[in-house]
């Protein structure tokens, strides 16, 4: 009769152990998905309008938003 509870236990242990880890997985996922989401909601304000293709560098972008950029700036 032990070694049934034993086994038991242990099976038991082997079906917990994935439904954790599906928990765990299921947190990621949500976290992962508002940070794309906020990234998203940041790109939009990051988009720069121009007559010509081209590309553009720079750390202070974010802090040129509206404003107009000299050539070779």
């Amino acid at each position: 009769m032990n070694v049934a509870r034993s086994d038991v236990n242990v099976e038991r242990l082997q079906v917990e152990k994935p439904n954790g880890e599906l928990s765990g997985l299921r947190a990621l996922i949500g976290t992962l998905q508002e940070r794309r989401d906020l990234l998203r909601r940041k790109q939009v304000g990051l988009e720069l309008l121009t007559p010509r293709a081209g590309t553009v560098f720079g750390e202070d972008l974010p802090r040129k938003v509206g404003q107009f950029f000299q050539k070779g700036y």
